[in-house]
């Protein structure tokens, strides 16, 4: 099937399965990679977030939903990252550092090999990393790697690489381990990798086109893991709309649904068809205004914002009970290097003192952007406007298209909704309110933040580490621009008969090597 539609939406849906025609359009692949890919076992997956014609198989530009599903079907990473953040092997085998951990020596696994059957050594370790960080290629990888340089990473022999980094860091795996690193093969180019993806993963792609609806990965018969994957061809598609995701769930015509609709979810939990997955996760969806720009510029008008929020109504209304509660930072209570403190609660009278201070006593009035784009973001906008009016705070929520979302509205509403996947401290502190983040979304540069990370990132002593990590989550609660009133539980579903997959808490970690169908 071959549309320049860029994901299935509900009307489109349920047009089509009313026609008859979602069942072969959807459960059926072309004659060619039938062909070829002599499957006899098909999962059929369904994302929830499309990039469109700007998709690709480029893991040093994988930005959506559906990018960080393929990457994660064809490719490897040095390392594994469990539920807890723990690293562990995967194409590297062991690892060590120096006693001032400002050099680290990783050993690589042997006899693994690309999927064009080139072998992978350390030559393909070094390339994939200058390559995201040279400047030229435009990543965003570049933003996530700042503490590592090019020039500090080489190949000791085959099987041996050395970071030789400009400070120290202490937990260097976890840095190097973000959605971007996966391995590409020496020498691969941008354009090439944007539609090809080559990587030692337990999936071949088989058929990708940018925009398509569809995509297919077919099992890697070579893969460096005996027994895996377990199912012949996984079936990708884009269903933007959480309706529409259950109603494909609940007729059969996908297998897996990575994110469902929240209205819906109270159907699917009673369909003896299909299985509700719920995992804690720290994930995050929160509201987002710029610390540089009137009125919120002015850190009491933030400070009255946050204290209107009621945080356990919140995760009732808008999250409908699946969420754990934060408190304007965005490293979860579980998580290592937690800052663990009261959340705050709500209080207008703080509020509107703090208005009259900053020289609203007459309230103000605001623009928030919302879409369907992430699950959840278009509720708790309205639940917040709600909320805040009490407050003197009137707000006008604007509802965009969840297909142009992150590329018409984040990033370039100076009061906004957003998403961000769930990471380990380090990373989640760093990649959107460090002042050099690229993705710092809310504009927020403090220097004592910035020098509280980056001490963190050098210090060896792990009690005196997790200090200086919660001194930076006080830092951005008590002054930062952005509302982080919940951490999202991962919220998933699948037919009845399949198994082996969980969601990671880290929603781009796609892991589908165990998934399979029940006998």
């Amino acid at each position: 099937m071959k549309t320049k539609r860029t994901a299935i939406g509900r009307r489109d849906f349920l047009r089509l399965l009313s026609a008859g025609v979602a069942t072969t359009g959807l459960a059926t692949f072309p004659s060619s990679v039938i062909a070829s890919g002599g499957t006899s076992k098909v999962m059929r997956i369904a994302t929830w977030e499309s990039g469109g014609v700007k998709e690709s198989m480029d893991p040093g530009f994988s930005y959506q939903e559906s990018d960080a599903c393929r990457v994660g079907l064809v490719y490897d990473r040095l390392f594994r990252i469990d539920s807890s953040y723990t690293p562990h092997p995967e194409l590297a085998v062991s690892w060590h550092s120096n006693q001032n951990a400002d050099q680290w020596t990783i050993e690589l696994r042997k006899g693994v090999k690309f999927h064009n059957g080139k072998e992978f050594t350390a030559k393909d370790v070094v390339y994939t990393y200058k390559r995201l960080l040279d400047p030229k290629n435009g990543s965003a990888a570049a933003a996530s790697l700042t503490a590592i340089s090019a020039d500090g990473i080489e190949a000791v022999d085959d099987y041996t690489v050395k970071f030789t980094l400009p400070e120290p860091i202490a937990d260097l795996p976890l840095v190097i381990s973000t959605r971007h690193t996966f391995i590409v093969p020496e020498g691969s180019k941008n354009e090439d990798l944007r539609i090809n993806g080559i990587g030692t993963g337990p999936f071949k792609q088989k058929k990708f086109i940018p925009g398509e609806l569809i995509s297919y990965f077919v099992k890697n018969e070579n893969y460096w893991e005996p027994g895996l994957p377990k199912v012949d061809m996984i079936e990708l598609l884009s269903i933007t709309e959480g309706t529409a995701r259950n109603a494909a769930l609940q007729s059969g015509e996908i297998d897996l649904s990575l994110s469902i609709d929240l209205a819906g979810m109270a159907a699917l939990a009673k369909d003896k068809r299909v299985r509700v997955i719920s995992a804690r996760s720290p994930y995050v969806i929160d509201m987002v205004c710029w610390c540089d720009t009137p009125p919120f510029d002015d850190v009491r008008v933030r400070q009255a914002m946050k204290y209107c929020v009621d945080r356990d109504i919140l995760i009732k209304t808008a999250a409908l009970g699946h969420a754990n509660i934060a408190n304007d930072q965005p490293v979860a209570p579980w998580i290592r290097y937690s800052w663990e403190v009261e959340p705050r609660k709500q209080n207008y009278e703080k509020a509107k003192a703090l208005l009259k201070e900053a020289g609203y006593e007459n309230g103000l009035k605001l623009k928030l952007y919302t879409g369907d784009a992430s699950p959840g973001m278009v509720a708790m906008a309205q639940v917040y406007k709600e909320m805040a009016a009490p407050a003197g705070i009137m707000i006008e929520v604007i509802q965009t298209p969840a297909d142009s979302y992150w590329s018409e509205i984040w990033m370039k509403k100076s009061f906004h909704c957003e998403s961000w996947v769930g990471r380990p401290a380090d990373e989640a502190l760093f990649i959107a309110y460090h002042s050099k983040a690229e993705w710092n979304t809310s504009h927020f540069r403090n220097k004592e933040f910035d020098e509280a990370i980056e001490t963190a990132r050098k210090t060896k002593d792990e009690n005196k580490r997790a200090v200086l990590y919660q001194k930076a989550q006080r830092i951005l609660s008590e002054q930062g621009g952005t509302i982080i009133p919940y951490f999202m539980d991962t919220l998933a579903a699948s037919r009845s008969n399949v198994e082996g997959w969980e969601p990671h808490p880290t929603s781009y970690v796609k892991d589908f090597r165990y998934v399979d169908f029940s006998s």
